[in-house]
């Protein structure tokens, strides 16, 4: 039978694995912002001063159409994903509220390198 004593490390572990995640998802958010800056600097020679990633995506997919397939809008679920690294640029460094999980994660890095195809 284990004792309760086995689970006292549980609740530090997830809270290192949460505050992992949540700087994986600021960093997403940072990599993907970035890279419409990119691409709207190398296509406009101007790019707004924000950090609103669905504002950027809009702007950016504005002027190269190809850039839509990096976060499709038709399946709830890659919209639902987007949303989340939307909220990990405030909510993920000061939200102790904010959970985020793995899958959620996971996928990013397709999306980003997606968009670095796109903009080189």
């Amino acid at each position: 039978m284990v004792s309760a004593s086995a689970f006292s490390g549980t609740r530090e572990l997830d809270d290192i694995c949460q505050r992992r995640l949540k700087l994986a998802a600021f960093q997403f958010h940072q990599a993907a912002e970035r890279l419409y800056h990119c691409a709207l600097l190398v296509c406009t020679f101007y790019t707004p001063h924000v950090h609103n990633l669905g504002f950027l995506r809009t702007q950016a997919e504005r002027i190269d159409m190809q850039l839509v397939d990096a976060w499709p809008r038709e399946r709830r679920e890659v919209r639902a994903r987007f949303e989340k690294l939307k909220e990990a640029y405030v909510k993920a460094r000061y939200s102790k509220h904010m959970a985020i999980l793995r899958h959620a994660i996971e996928l990013n890095p397709q999306k980003t390198d997606h968009i670095v195809r796109e903009v080189t």
